[in-house]
């Protein structure tokens, strides 16, 4: 008996640090289901002081909070709540959090009081913030890390205010101060108002990269002389990279003097690196680069579309205020924008000698520049009507900036200027299609890759490939059943070992 007890606690003690060991972080944490305000205010309660990784999941509906702020500040005591929070919605416009134009929709603070918040992602997903009312940062949703990494997506950030003083974001304001990235895809910023920077969406880094990608900003409106009327995305620590990518910004505003970018405002480090690719921008005014506004080292502006921006004083389309390092600017159209000053289409503000900026391949009307930096402008590049499918609208918000098939940009691009990691363009067509019928399929300029009229194939010619049949999953979910299965597996076993049958021979 004893030796079959011995037995049994070996095996105990061999499977279960494996089982420990195979189940996910996840099998650990909390999961929170609300389905009204006050479950959703004792969730976050909970989930900021309760030591585990923490989902809470909001049902569809209406959430009004404009009585109070939705709150969630991890808690110092310890170690600090050094954990994982993830909020997700049922969709946008299913899970809706109001703020009644009275209070902030939603504040999540980690960088107070927490020693060390590194391993305290914050993910909202597939919630809509709407008539949220700050009086300070991110109308929609605050959010404040130290080391947290910060990941927004899918969902809608509609009619916030920070309209207070210089207040930040008026939907949404994110800042990580230390190394934390932010990660922001596939969400729409619309009407939103602030005082300060990025009136549809607010972003700082202290040392991590961000990236927007996907994502609509259009009518958000800047009041004050500060920067950024659909998106404001800085970092200035050495190294660190913003892109912004398959974005669109129409009607967007920062218009008091001396304000930048009617739609999208970026800076970085003279060592770091701004990507700014496959975005389409129109109908956006400011006083200084209605458009876009960049500033910063080395950057990387390719195949994006900017057309009917305004500008009261220089740099109607694009403006570059360079520091340091060499901008590439390749196949791109910067058409059809006006400004006051100089620089309709792009202006150039270069102040240092070795500060270069190398344009190939683009089509644009009017360029200055100014300063003591280089300005090169390849032959390649055209000055030339893109021949866009409409732009009669007096409001260029609500042109159509698809090429039609005369338009000299289709197929005029160069394939080696492609960024790496870009092989579609804004709608997710290949980057590299024959739109002139050639037989060589080479890049287009602007956001959108022209694609001639489609020849319908004979049945049974193929298809998609997208038969019937079985599959193999790649990369499938964790199965919660797998520790159990190998539990009661394991312990067959065990009784088999201590309790053989006898066989008749």
């Amino acid at each position: 008996m004893k030796k079959n007890c011995s037995y049994l606690i070996f095996y105990l003690v061999l499977v279960i640090p494996i089982i420990v060991l195979i189940m996910p972080a996840s099998a650990w944490s909390a999961t929170f289901n609300v389905a009204t305000v006050s479950d959703l205010e004792n969730a976050l309660t909970a989930a900021q002081q309760n030591g585990e990784d923490d989902t809470i999941i909001v049902a569809a509906g209406t959430y009004d909070v404009s009585g109070g702020t939705l709150t969630y500040v991890a808690s110092s005591v310890g170690a600090g709540e050094n954990f994982a929070l993830t909020i997700e919605g049922a969709g946008t416009g299913q899970t809706v959090i109001d703020g009644g134009n009275a209070a902030q929709c939603l504040s999540i603070l980690t960088s107070t009081g927490v020693f060390d918040d590194s391993a305290a992602p914050i993910t909202i997903r597939d919630i809509s913030f709407q008539n949220g009312a700050a009086s300070n940062n991110g109308g929609g949703a605050n959010i404040r890390t130290l080391n947290a990494s910060i990941t927004i997506e899918n969902s809608v950030f509609d009619s916030n205010d920070s309209n207070v003083g210089n207040s930040d974001g008026g939907g949404l304001s994110v800042r990580t101060w230390g190394t934390g990235t932010i990660m922001i895809s596939g969400i729409t910023a619309s009407n939103n108002v602030s005082g300060g920077g990025g009136a549809g969406v607010y972003t700082w880094a202290g040392g991590g990269d961000i990236t927007v990608m996907d994502s609509i900003f259009v009518n958000n409106t800047v009041t004050s002389d500060n920067t950024g009327g659909g998106l404001f995305a800085q970092s200035t620590s050495a190294g660190v990279v913003v892109t912004v990518m398959g974005c669109t910004f129409t009607g967007n505003e920062a218009l008091s003097m001396d304000a930048m970018a009617g739609g999208s405002y970026t800076e970085t480090s003279s060592t770091g690196l701004t990507i700014f690719v496959n975005n389409t921008l129109s109908g956006n005014s400011s006083e200084y680069g209605g458009g876009a506004y960049f500033n910063g080292g080395p950057m990387t502006v390719a195949n994006n579309t900017l057309s009917g921006n305004h500008s009261e004083t220089d740099g109607g389309g694009m403006l570059f205020e360079m520091q340091g390092g060499t901008a590439d600017i390749s196949n791109n159209i910067v058409w059809g924008n006006t400004a006051v000053g100089l620089g309709a289409d792009i202006r150039f503000g270069d102040g240092d000698p070795s500060d270069i900026a190398i344009l190939n391949n683009n089509d644009y009307g009017i360029l200055s520049s100014f300063g003591g930096g280089t300005v090169t402008e390849e032959a390649t590049n055209i000055s030339l009507n893109p021949l866009f499918v409409a732009t009669s609208d007096p409001d260029p918000s609500n042109w159509n900036l698809h090429l039609t098939e005369s338009s000299p940009a289709i197929d005029t691009g160069d394939n080696t200027l492609i960024p790496a990691g870009t092989p579609t363009d804004k709608e997710g067509d290949s980057r590299t299609i024959d739109g002139n019928g050639n037989g060589t399929a080479t890049v287009d300029m602007g956001s959108d890759e022209y694609s001639p009229p489609l020849i319908i194939a004979a049945s049974g010619s193929g298809g998609d490939g997208g038969g019937g049949g079985c599959s193999l999953r790649d990369g499938a979910a964790f199965d919660p059943l797998m520790p159990l299965m190998l539990l009661f597996a394991v312990l067959y076993l065990i009784n088999r070992h201590l309790n053989p049958k006898r066989r008749d021979i």
